[in-house]
């Protein structure tokens, strides 16, 4: 008797978390990311056989993120337009409306002349961990290229109101690992300053605007250490003592959903520091 065929069933491919040499965690799969060995050791007092002897163990290797992937045939035109596009929404959004409301009730100069001298205009707007516009991370379980670009348009609005509300020229920079070629095209021609880690944090001054939403604990910390006079960020859950300085200074504000993406800012809060007497 003819034996029976039996269907191969395709293995799916493994969805894993990648964390890069800069601590920022994204969602990809196997296929994108390269890996590499750590010659960092691991030593431990472990007895073997009644034996004081050291254990050490080489560390496992770990996927190091590479800038993302871009299709091939998009243009920096093609991407300008669909920034374009996703930017049309967000202005017409109730988040933007709520956005701007917050920000200019915490850009406003306070009324009389000697409190407004003590407070100098924004001197910078400071974007980490954005995302790649254009590019994508395999199997990711969110169109992270639809997230980043929203993203983007609401810091190109930030920028915006921040310069009509100063009448000066503010400076923006932005720092993330998977930016791509094209990326920094596009942010280039939107006058945003694109800067390798780690000189986004050391731009971070307690006269800046902190744009980061998604940022983790790692990052928020070394943000908070310095003070921002601004911070666009996940809302906290937990007052950390290592936090608790700087959120006694904050006005927590949380934004209003936005329907059309509304991973792009989930639970991201606005920090408006206020009554800190060391400006």
């Amino acid at each position: 008797m003819p034996h029976t065929s039996r269907t191969r069933r395709t293995t799916p491919q493994k969805r894993i978390q990648v964390t890069d040499d800069d601590g920022w965690t994204h969602v990809t799969s196997s296929s994108n990311v390269r890996r590499v060995m750590r010659t960092t050791t691991h030593r431990t007092n472990t007895p073997l056989d009644n034996n004081d002897k050291e254990v050490v163990k080489e560390e496992e290797e770990e996927p190091v993120l590479a800038p993302a992937e871009a299709p091939s045939r998009l243009t920096l035109a093609q991407l300008q337009t669909q920034l374009e596009s996703h930017g049309e929404k967000w202005a017409d959004s109730r988040s933007w409306a709520w956005v701007r409301e917050v920000l200019l009730q915490s850009l406003a100069l306070p009324e009389s002349a000697s409190s407004a001298a003590a407070t100098p205009p924004v001197e910078a707007i400071v974007c980490i961990g954005l995302g790649s516009p254009s590019g994508f991370l395999r199997g990711g379980w969110v169109d992270r290229r639809t997230v980043c670009l929203y993203q983007l348009a609401a810091l190109v609005a930030i920028k915006a109101l921040v310069r009509r509300q100063q009448d000066r020229p503010v400076p923006v920079y932005a720092q993330d690992p998977v930016f791509n070629t094209l990326d920094r095209e596009l942010l280039e021609s939107l006058g945003i300053t694109v800067v390798e880690h780690p000189a986004a944090f050391d731009l971070v001054t307690q006269h800046s605007v902190v744009f980061c939403p998604g940022a983790e604990s790692k990052h928020l910390l070394q943000i908070f250490l310095s003070r921002p006079r601004i911070l666009f960020c996940n809302q906290i859950d937990t007052i950390d003592s290592q936090f608790r300085s700087f959120l006694e200074h904050t006005r927590p504000r949380l934004m209003p959903d936005f329907p059309p993406c509304e991973e792009a800012f989930w639970r991201l809060a606005l920090y408006a520091r206020h009554g800190d007497s060391s400006d």
